[in-house]
């Protein structure tokens, strides 16, 4: 598999020094022979393998992969009934000075043919994957992933615990007398195994006839035989029990299952190539692994079963078994200062602390929330719903709903994100800050700004709020007439025509249409002035986080899409009035899901909504917001730079320019008329009591050169740290 690994990155590598179309034809014949070798491996040893070709961004690349792995395990699952699957996220990562190919392994998941794969995939794979790629590059190591090679699927043909034959118990077990392994001639013997738990016999304890018929004393409803693991569960709900299944390796006794609840009724079992057979006497079964240790040995409190030290913590710890260090062996001191004697003493110590300190938390949360806004957040499913009720409740504003579908269409039309492109594909610094850095060249610098609380910023300026009409006199209606601080404003939908000339001029930052300045004064009495006002006072990073939460979340609120709210029923039958049948045959109908046998999830369109959102609101602060940047570029950086200046990047709320001057620092800092700096680390353009402020957030190093992959994806290299 390393050589075909090895072959795919050298083709990969060659892509891009393909020449001629002889070479692209000769490429393209070794992908080919590349690939069918990679297929008749993956056939031979059930291994699949999605090769990346230009995908970047880890996310965009297992999404678009999703439909082909699925295929593969929904084949595998159809011809084996049950599999086991897991991936491998292999990956390019580099430092500095040196790149390794590195592979990160999610786990093997049982698949069965009830298995909803999309729910897996999304779950066990990309999720995991996700997580572990960004742990891993967090760490020491300071690798970088670099290049997406690929992603395998391994698939394992699954065979469930088959209880259908009776199996030899191995000798030295049977020596031990502690096993009961009942003959059986059917795939019951799990339940023989239960009954011959509940219901001892004297003798002929191998023989069914020595027992009850396990139809008779057992609740069996949706129980299927052969037993699996995971339908333990269901069987220790239906009869009132609790069961434990242990397993045998290399003459050791480990745990494959462990209770939750240990009941009155418990059973433990012994698995056995397939077969299942009950423990009588779990301390005799483990005897010969304690007496061989020089562990110390323990007593479980619930059972008064004789257990070794790496024994389960009656089904409160993990299936795998925990070893601990002997008295000989134990190289930490520490205090005990609470009287600790066992591990389950610790782990109750542990979860009392994790409650008291979240608890200290959450009031802590309640004493901030009740002393800024009044209102009390255990009463609010949502921080969002809370924020919500904030505005109303501080501003004393009564927001008029719009009643005319007419204009509820015309708002949504007018609803305009924020700007997202790249204007510049490639740039690179060249200044006196950096090593590399070459006198004879022009000096050049690479600046990334972003408007701190922008929609706070937007919120705090006239918004609309009641008496909407529609203007009757259209023809003769003179934008040019409203004065900038009328009480009334307008929202208009136009046609405009961009002047030829005005093109290439505005190529970095088109605006349609735009203003001078944001119209009218800002009004005291606003949340989000509030909340920035919290901001700046906050003493700890939770508060600050909170405030720029809530006036986010308010922001949210006046742009909510009453149209994607849909119905979710969950539903235990099939026919009837309110059934499933019934469900799906409803016009409205969009898919379902299911969850078990008697339980499924039905999602319905609506049928009929009710617009009771201020989204004209939400609208104009869209428009609004975008005048901060404009200002930003065409009233400072363009006056101040002139065609030195270019954007590389532009988002809803951010820049990234390239500058060519001596010292831009400098020169920002002489217009101190302009622009306010704190700490040489903000650069503020509008004045310190004003809401919306552009930091300079590159300040933690120099950029030598930027690449912009797609518009919301930047790959940044820096060089040095100031």
């Amino acid at each position: 598999m390393e050589n075909h690994e090895r072959v795919e990155c050298e083709l990969l590598e060659q892509c891009d020094q393909v020449a001629t179309l002889v070479e692209c034809f000769t490429w393209l014949q070794q992908c080919d022979e590349c690939i069918e070798q990679l297929e008749e491996l993956c056939r031979v040893k059930l291994t699949g393998a999605v090769i990346n070709f230009n995908h970047i961004e880890p996310r965009r690349f297992l999404e678009d992969a999703r439909e082909i792995v699925l295929e593969r395990v929904r084949d595998a699952v159809e011809r084996y009934g049950s599999v086991k699957v897991n991936t491998a996220f292999n990956g390019e990562f580099a430092t500095k000075d040196k790149r390794a190919i590195k592979s990160i392994n999610t786990k093997n998941i049982e698949i069965y043919r009830y298995t909803d794969l999309r729910e897996w995939y999304e779950g066990h794979v990309i999720e995991p994957t996700l997580t572990s790629l960004e742990e891993f590059q967090e760490r020491d190591s300071g690798l970088a992933l670099s290049r997406i090679l690929n992603v395998t699927v391994s698939v394992n043909k699954l065979n469930p615990m088959h209880a259908g034959c009776h199996v030899e118990v191995p000798r030295e077990i049977v020596t031990k007398r502690a096993v009961i392994s009942v003959r059986t001639t059917d795939n019951a013997c799990f339940a023989w195994s239960v009954v011959a738990a509940l219901y001892p016999a004297e003798k002929y304890t191998e023989r069914e006839s020595s027992y009850p018929h396990y139809t008779a004393v057992l609740n069996l409803a949706s129980i299927e035989f052969p037993m699996i693991l995971k339908d333990i569960n269901k069987f220790e709900r239906l009869n009132a029990m609790s069961i434990n299944v242990y397993g045998i390796e290399n003459k050791q006794v480990f745990p494959l299952w462990l209770t939750s609840d240990k009941k009155e009724k418990h059973v433990n079992m012994l698995y056995l190539l397939g077969h299942f057979a009950w423990i009588k006497n779990l301390s005799r079964l483990v005897s010969s692994q304690l007496s061989r240790k020089e562990h110390k040995k323990f007593f479980c409190g619930r059972t008064n079963e004789r257990l070794q030290c790496h024994a389960m913590d009656c089904g409160k710890m993990n299936d795998c078994a925990i070893r601990l260090p002997s008295e000989d062996d134990k190289w930490l001191e520490f205090g005990n200062y609470n009287s600790i004697r066992t591990l389950g003493e610790y782990s109750d110590l542990y979860l009392k602390t994790d409650v008291l300190l979240l608890a200290d938390i959450f009031e802590n949360f309640r004493e901030s929330c009740v002393a800024s806004y009044g209102l009390d957040p255990v009463y609010y499913y949502t921080m969002p719903g809370f924020a919500w009720d904030a505005t109303l409740k501080h501003t004393r504003i009564r927001f008029e709903l719009l009643t005319d579908i007419d204009m509820v269409m015309f708002i949504e039309r007018d609803i305009r994100g924020g700007l997202s492109q790249c204007s510049g594909r490639y740039a690179q610094a060249n200044n006196k800050y950096m090593r590399s850095y070459d006198p004879s060249e022009p000096s050049t610098y690479l600046m990334y700004y972003d408007v701190n609380n922008l929609y706070g910023w937007a919120m705090c300026q006239p918004l609309p709020y009641a008496e909407f009409r529609w203007v009757k006199d259209v023809v003769n209606f003179d934008v040019s007439a409203i004065a900038p601080d009328s009480p009334t404003g307008y929202i208009l939908e136009v046609d405009l025509e961009y002047p030829q000339r005005l093109h290439d001029q505005h190529i970095d930052l088109p605006f349609c249409p735009t203003r001078d300045k944001p119209p009218g004064k800002r009004e005291d009495k606003l949340l989000a002035t509030l909340n920035t006002n919290f901001k700046t006072r906050a003493k700890n990073d939770f508060e600050k986080n909170l405030y720029k939460l809530m006036n986010n979340a308010v922001f949210g609120n006046t742009m909510e899409n009453v149209r994607n709210h849909v119905d979710v029923k969950l539903i235990t039958k099939w026919d009837g009035r309110y059934g499933t049948e019934a469900m799906i045959a409803k016009p409205n109908f969009h898919s379902r899901s299911i969850f078990a046998e008697n339980l499924i999830a039905v999602e319905l369109r609506k049928l009929e909504m009710k617009f009771n959102k201020p989204i004209y609101m939400g609208m104009c602060i869209f428009d609004i917001s975008k005048v901060c940047l404009y200002e930003f570029h065409y009233v400072y950086m363009l006056p101040l730079f002139h065609d030195k200046c270019k954007i590389i990047y532009t988002d809803t709320d951010s820049l990234i320019y390239r500058v060519e001057c001596e010292n831009i620092y400098e020169t920002m800092k002489r217009d101190i008329r302009h622009e306010r700096l704190s700490g040489g680390q903000r650069v503020r353009y509008v004045s310190r009591e004003q809401n919306s402020t552009r930091s300079d957030e590159g300040r933690e190093q120099r950029y030598d050169n930027d690449r912009i992959r797609w518009t919301q994806s930047e790959d940044v290299r820096g060089e040095g740290r100031w």
